[in-house]
């Protein structure tokens, strides 16, 4: 191919990127990477290194990437005019497109697995791209295939099992375990252990598939066993409190990844168990001098579980008031049905009625609440737009989300389970799009899945520090009748959460709102 004037244009647009970093420029370089291209169009190793050379420019300059990527997207434009059934151009401007999460890569992979069945990995690019269509059999069927490509790869086997969570779960759980058995060396086997025990739907189930990777993987040379552990010792503190103990100090002998971390665990267990045969025996000044041994760590699943015990132990030591308190901070944050019974008790000790309990909750979440940023944003429905201001006096639940964040797709189905409980109510339902970029994936998103939130197009003013403030995806939010965030940074994975979801949009239903001006 003589396409040097081009090439020549496409090595000296990203030089003077790479120019503006204060590092060499990496080797192979740009004008290097092209001539090889080609030199040999269809080697996809080529095709590999120019994209990397793409990525060292976008990792440098992200904010401008679609400009940095079209230098790109017109060189293999030129390049497809003459051979459009290359197998190595139409895999390496899909790459491109795939790694920009670009809805125009998913015609040239498919060529690419047309002009060759055996190509594992742009099946699986397949898959993953499927998912932002919102095709989640395609995705599934796609997997499958690279799977059957390359049947020695771990990393096939284990997103294909993992994807049967949502085509078909009565098999996710089988083909985990299968990958767990396949692959005893891979961190794959680990990783699959890792969501069973994760999404368990029992306490039991969730210790038996952690002790299994316990045994089979051991945390020392497997991050995803290592990850899971600490949930195995929470486990264990709400069940058998002596084995959690046990098992702490047992992973601080270990002297393995964290060890003081293993130690404060044990600890803790230590201190659970004195505090509880200290309360047994009505020895509450014991169990006090405890308290500071029993701390609250707001991201462990063990929480509520410490929170009510630290409150059982103030109360028990002739300060009801403070364990009162303590429970209505809680649940003014985080609903919980066992801390609502718990704090009643309380407050019935103390002379308060049902309405005195609920307005101190309600005091300390007003405390904490700030006015929504108002948005008015386009559908993707129509031209028409949809502002937040129309909404008033329905509870609002906003989801930031775009197609290719996997945590997002991983909440919906958990997000749609809650909201088929307040159909025909004064609740709605958006997800806002932050990557505008993404656009084109969002109707077949949303035809594919069915679920049923509002699509709303994202701006940089809604998601930007005059907005939402988004650092990350997903973001949620709660807002009340009055306008009002009053819940946001929560998260649903699992039946618990769904349920604290589901309280916190009773709590938002259940309270007049303010009268309207």
């Amino acid at each position: 191919m003589t396409t040097k004037p081009a090439a020549a244009l496409l090595a000296l647009a990203l030089l003077a990127v790479v120019a503006t970093r204060a590092q060499p420029v990496a080797s192979p370089t740009v004008a290097e990477a092209i001539a090889a291209v080609e030199a040999a169009p269809d080697s996809l190793a080529a095709h590999d290194t120019l994209l990397r050379v793409h990525q060292k420019a976008i990792r440098a300059n992200y904010g401008t990437r679609a400009a940095l990527s079209e230098p790109f997207v017109q060189k293999y434009r030129e390049w497809l005019a003459r051979t459009p059934h290359s197998l190595g151009l139409n895999y390496g401007l899909g790459s491109l497109f795939y790694s920009l999460e670009d809805p125009r890569a998913k015609p040239h992979l498919l060529k690419v697995v047309e002009l060759d069945p055996k190509q594992a990995k742009v099946f699986q690019m397949l898959s993953f791209d499927a998912e932002r269509w919102g095709d989640e059999k395609g995705a599934s069927d796609f997997m499958l295939r690279a799977a059957q490509a390359d049947p020695a790869s771990p990393d096939y086997a284990f997103y294909y099992a993992s994807g049967l969570g949502r085509v078909n779960p009565s098999k996710w759980e089988s083909a985990s375990l299968e990958v767990a058995r396949q692959f005893p060396t891979s961190e794959r086997g680990a990783q699959a252990l890792y969501w069973l025990g994760q999404r368990a739907p029992t306490e039991s189930k969730r210790i038996a598939i952690w002790e299994q990777a316990l045994g089979q993987f051991p945390p020392e040379k497997f991050n995803w066993t290592s990850s899971a552990m600490p949930g195995l010792f929470d486990a264990y503190l709400r069940t058998a409190p002596a084995k959690a103990l046990a098992f702490a100090q047992e992973m601080e002998r270990a002297g393995g990844k964290d060890p003081k971390a293993w130690a404060d665990r044990a600890t803790l267990a230590q201190a659970f168990l004195d505090a509880r045969a200290f309360l047994g025996a009505g020895k509450t000044a014991e169990a006090s001098a405890l308290l500071d041994k029993l701390p609250v760590d707001r991201r462990s699943s063990n929480a509520r579980l410490l929170t009510l015990l630290r409150a059982e132990i103030t109360a028990g030591a002739g300060n009801v008031q403070a364990a009162y308190d303590s429970l209505a901070q809680r649940h003014a944050a985080t609903p919980e049905d066992e801390t609502r019974t718990t704090l009643a008790g309380y407050g019935v000790k103390l002379g308060k009625t049902p309405a005195q309990i609920e307005a101190d909750i309600w005091t300390r979440r007003d405390a904490a609440v700030k006015p929504a940023p108002p948005f008015d944003l386009g559908l993707y429905t129509s031209d028409q737009k949809l502002s937040l201001a129309s909404l008033r006096g329905k509870v609002v639940f906003v989801t930031f989300w775009f197609p290719g964040c996997g945590p997002c797709r991983g909440e919906f189905p958990y997000f749609e389970d809650v909201m088929r409980r307040f159909r025909g109510r004064d609740v709605v339902y958006l997800g806002i799009n932050g990557l505008p970029e993404q656009d084109d994936y969002v109707l077949s998103f949303m035809a594919g899945t069915k679920y049923s939130f509002t699509p709303l197009r994202g701006t940089v003013a809604v998601t930007g520090s005059t907005g939402y403030v988004v650092r990350g995806y997903p973001a949620n939010f709660l807002i009340d009748r009055d306008g009002r965030v009053v819940y946001r940074d929560f998260r649903a994975h699992d039946a618990e959460s769904n349920l604290g979801l589901q309280r916190m949009i009773e709590s938002l239903l259940d309270r007049t709102p303010a009268a309207q001006p």
